[in-house]
């Protein structure tokens, strides 16, 4: 089941992160545009009046200024009630997303004035179609900041206390001139726009991962019903084979007393041993995927248990004139399941001295290791054991590395079927190490070594011993 929830988890991942790319860029790319589009169109009103309303405004200015001494500035409660009045008749709704609704340009001449000062720097008038939205204050603070910007025929962005503007100065027969876009409200706008496109990101991505998650579910339901059927199937196949097998084994064994040593029954007993070696890895395995795997989870000596796995191995391992060495760190206790680790190491091991090459170097270590980061099921600095097998030989590439933990994978056939390999131990390495919360890592040089660590995961801290 595992598997299942494996596949199922990376369809679901998977549209999520093709959703979330598109969604973002679309998201993305209408911000974007929308800003663009409102910048394009408060720079050619600003262009427009600085190239035809201006002059219009100047000789409206001039001609009042003929009749009253001073330009009338708005005084701050005036100003902050027309302010007020403005936006009380604007629909909310349409005055959120003017944006979206492209103003004429009468409408975008309210945000933008102009200043105008003498030779000497001295404000000579404020001109504007409609009131200006702002204090006494803020006028005059516009007027004193209007009077330090550089002279450029281009829109440039100022930012203040007062707000945002584009503007353009210019240089005059009487003086200068500053033009002034007010974009304070088209950025927090934009802001406003941005984080609905955030929410609406959000939610979106909350109901496709609900949508794909039910439809990843029934899609894989074949596939979960084609697994059931080859695990039952395995299963089946696996006990039906153990009772002939069985038999078999006991035929040859009376054939075999009666007619004495014969190299043809020899011949029938290696293949009755490895029929039986692998319908036994066959059935450890399809318990194992079927969760119905006799786990007995209890605290023990790990480093006697170490030290009992590789016992039976040190003759042999003399007899091929090869030679061991044992660095198992005393004392350590843990919790699991003793008899599946004692098989780990008794696969990693044979698998070393299988693999290994004539007076090779075959090395078996025990030790408590503290990562330095968090990964997989180990916390950051905690501390767990690690059972290391190393051998020198062959080794493995890259390649075969990757593909050594895959069930019936075989680097080498020929060899594999001279050894009584097939395929399955390294498979049940992992499946072991993976019951205890672990990982097995395989690391080498091809040509020289190789070596296999069985990390053991964080069951002995907290967690009593139980039986599964």
């Amino acid at each position: 089941m595992k598997v299942i929830r494996r596949l199922r988890n990376k369809m679901v991942v998977t549209v999520l992160t093709i959703q979330s790319i598109v969604f973002a860029l679309v998201l993305i790319s209408l911000n974007i545009a929308v800003l663009f589009f409102v910048l394009q169109e408060t720079r050619s009103a600003l262009y427009h009046f600085t190239a035809h309303d201006i002059p219009i405004l100047e000789k409206r200015h001039d001609w009042v200024q003929s009749r009253i001494k001073d330009f009338p500035l708005p005084e701050e409660n005036h100003s902050m009630e027309i302010d007020k009045n403005y936006y009380k008749k604007q629909n909310p709704w349409r005055d959120f997303f003017s944006f979206l609704m492209p103003s004429s340009r009468q409408s975008r001449s309210k945000s933008i004035f102009g200043i105008t000062y003498d030779i000497e720097g001295n404000l000579a008038s404020v001109l504007s179609y409609f009131p200006p939205r702002y204090t006494e204050a803020e006028l005059n603070s516009l007027v004193t900041q209007g009077l330090n910007l550089e002279f450029t025929d281009k829109s440039r962005f100022h930012f203040s206390s007062t707000g945002a503007f584009l503007y353009i100065k210019k240089t005059t027969p009487r003086g200068s001139l500053v033009a002034l876009a007010d974009f304070t409200r088209e950025f927090q706008t934009a802001g406003h726009l941005l984080l609905i496109s955030g929410g609406v990101f959000l939610i979106s991505i909350v109901i496709s991962a609900l949508v794909a998650w039910f439809l990843a579910k029934r899609s894989v339901l074949p596939v979960q019903q084609a697994f059931e059927t080859q695990k039952q199937f395995i299963a089946d196949a696996g006990h039906e084979l153990k009772t002939p097998v069985s038999v078999i084994a006991a035929n040859v064994d009376a054939l075999s007393g009666e007619i004495g040593e014969n190299k043809w029954v020899d011949y029938i007993k290696s293949e009755i041993k490895l029929m039986a070696r692998l319908i036994n890895d066959l059935l450890y395995l399809a318990k194992n995927d079927a969760g119905r795997l006799p786990l007995v989870y209890s605290s023990f000596d790990l480093s006697r248990t170490v030290e009992a796995a590789v016992l039976p191995f040190e003759s042999i391992i003399f007899e091929q004139e090869k030679y061991l060495e044992l660095e198992i760190q005393e004392g350590i206790r843990w919790v699991g399941d003793a008899d599946g680790i004692s098989q780990a190491v008794v696969i990693l091991l044979d698998n070393a001295i299988k693999n290994s090459s004539p007076e090779a170097r075959i090395k078996v270590s025990l030790e408590m290791v503290s990562n330095r980061r968090a990964q997989g099921h180990f916390g950051k600095n905690h501390t767990h054991p690690v059972i290391t097998v190393y051998n020198q030989g062959e080794g493995l590439s890259q390649k075969e590395m990757n593909q050594v933990f895959k069930r019936f994978y075989r680097s080498d056939s020929s060899r594999a079927r001279e050894t009584g390999g097939c395929g399955l131990g390294l498979s049940i390495a992992q499946a072991i190490a993976q019951n205890h919360q672990g990982s097995i890592s395989v690391a080498g040089k091809e040509g020289e070594w190789i070596s296999f660590g069985l990390h053991l995961g964080c069951l002995s801290k907290g967690i009593a011993p139980k039986e599964v």
